[in-house]
């Protein structure tokens, strides 16, 4: 034993017996367990033990890739746990040793500030001297009279979602757009950071954002700013939503009145049709019969049209008393269109069109619109499929859909476009740009360039291939052998070689 291990033997079993005068057997452990440590058969033993679990000192090679997976993880982590937890979890299966919890922390974190480092840089690149210029206005107070920089009205809460608050949340709106210029550099950065960005700048005030570094500042106050414009894009979403389902809610209390009120016509027409079986089994002469059937049907006109309509729009269709509670709200749902930036998520885009052709045409006063207008805007009988059979005949004024039509009305059609988009917006068949929650959901999938870079390592990670031919072999024998088990626990032939 050498002569320094010895020395550092000796103080510790003195340290330790004064510690423990009464436990000698702990003393001798743990003296055992230190000579254990500098020894060469605790090395022996330890490689001994990495064959035997295959696995690999935490070496250069441990280092550079767990840096690698620190580095990765960063991009799409803010929390160092998590980032220490993917770490483990590749260190684990590549077979390395782990190293001390400390090395772990401290790498992760360096990661992670190296990763925010660079996102910072390339923002700042990116915007160039115009943008840099532009954005650090925000933070100067000015001319002001109320001795208030703009980016404490960015910060400030919007108005509540209300109708009545609609005008300040449109205002509102043109001003973040007009910030906004620039926001189009965070598409590229990961939504974790940006949120964390957004976080981090609604908590600090002008003064505190100048003292920030110049590359860090210009990102968190591009974050803070694409934040309150999604709010306040959520809001007008929510306000027309709500606008339009109060809209067919009293709709439909309208038409529950309405059959009430013609309750006693609808008893009255079931009476009078008995009657007319009653009168056409009788033993009168044609002529005595029809002139009974006339004066059945010609004695009520308000019976005729009662059934008229009833017939051409169905009994119970709410849609034909919705323009009436609209057409208040009119203004402000068209207002709000016209500012959201819409766009499809799907192939067929005729709703898209349709509500173009729509806000087009807003501003007309004639009853029937052409397909074919001169407008910038033109409709053709497919983009028209979306609508519901209940809107069909109040929109087109055609009782068959096999009818190709070739006006529309204008009132009918504005209500029935904006009841439809509550729809839409709700599914997810149409987004709204820079919105949170009605926002494109493609853009959470992965792109196919990463899947394509990516694809080998997951499928190592959980043991499929990834291969067409591969998967599909795979997949089969999967099948098979489900089959095969079910053959034996049914006692009796399932499934047959065709």
């Amino acid at each position: 034993m050498p002569q320094k291990s010895q020395r550092t033997a000796s103080r510790l079993r003195w340290s330790y017996r004064f510690a423990h005068p009464h436990r000698p057997e702990l003393l001798t452990l743990y003296y055992d367990l230190r000579l254990y440590d500098v020894s060469q058969a605790r090395r022996k033993h330890l490689s001994a033990v990495r064959e035997f679990l295959a696995v690999k000192p935490f070496g250069d090679d441990g280092k550079e890739l767990m840096r690698q997976t620190f580095a990765e993880a960063a991009l799409t982590n803010e929390d160092v746990i998590d980032i220490i937890n993917i770490g483990i979890e590749n260190l684990i299966r590549h077979r390395y040793e782990l190293p001390a919890f400390d090395t772990l922390l401290r790498e992760a974190r360096v990661e992670r500030i190296a990763t925010n480092q660079a996102l910072h840089r390339q923002i700042h690149d990116a915007l160039g001297d115009a943008g840099r210029i532009y954005l650090d206005k925000l933070f100067v107070v000015g001319d002001d009279p109320r001795r208030v920089s703009p980016w404490n009205d960015i910060k400030q809460d919007a108005a509540k979602p209300t109708i009545e608050g609609m005008r300040e949340l449109v205002e509102r709106y043109d001003r973040l757009t007009k910030l906004a210029c620039y926001a189009d550099l965070l598409k590229t950065m990961p939504v974790i950071k940006i949120k964390q960005w957004a976080l981090e700048g609604n908590s600090l005030d002008a003064a505190s954002m100048m003292d920030m570094a110049a590359a860090k500042r210009y990102a968190v106050a591009l974050a803070v700013i694409r934040q309150r414009l999604a709010i306040v894009i959520d809001d007008l979403c929510n306000i027309f939503c709500r606008q339009m389902k109060r809209t067919l809610y009293s709709a439909e209390e309208a038409l529950e009145e309405y059959l009430e009120d013609n309750q006693e016509k609808t008893d009255e027409i079931l009476r009078r049709f008995a009657m007319l079986e009653t009168l056409l089994n009788s033993s009168q002469s044609a002529d005595e019969q029809l002139k009974g059937v006339r004066q059945a049907v010609t004695a009520r006109p308000d019976l005729c049209e009662f059934s008229r309509l009833h017939a051409e729009y169905g009994g119970k269709n709410e849609f034909r008393f919705v323009w009436q509670f609209f057409k208040p709200r009119r203004a402000e749902m068209l207002r709000i269109l016209s500012k959201l930036k819409l766009e499809s998520t799907s192939q067929d885009a005729s709703f898209e069109r349709s509500l173009a052709f729509m806000l087009e045409n807003s501003h007309r006063q004639i009853a029937w619109l052409s397909l074919n207008s001169k407008g910038n805007i033109t409709l053709t009988d497919n983009d028209l499929d979306w609508i519901p059979e209940k809107w069909w005949k109040l929109v087109t004024g055609e009782i068959k859909r096999d009818v190709v039509p070739t006006r529309i009305n204008r009132r009918q059609f504005e209500a029935c476009v904006c009841s439809q988009m509550v729809r839409e917006l709700k599914s997810g068949d149409l987004c709204v740009i820079g919105s949170d929650a009605y926002s494109d959901h493609r853009n959470e999938l992965v792109l196919m360039e990463e899947c394509e870079r990516t694809r080998a390592d997951y499928g190592e990670k959980v043991g499929l291939p990834v291969e067409c031919a591969a998967f599909i072999k795979h997949v089969r024998t999967l099948l098979t052998e489900a089959a095969q088990q079910a053959e034996v626990l049914s006692g009796k032939c399932l499934f047959q070689d065709r």
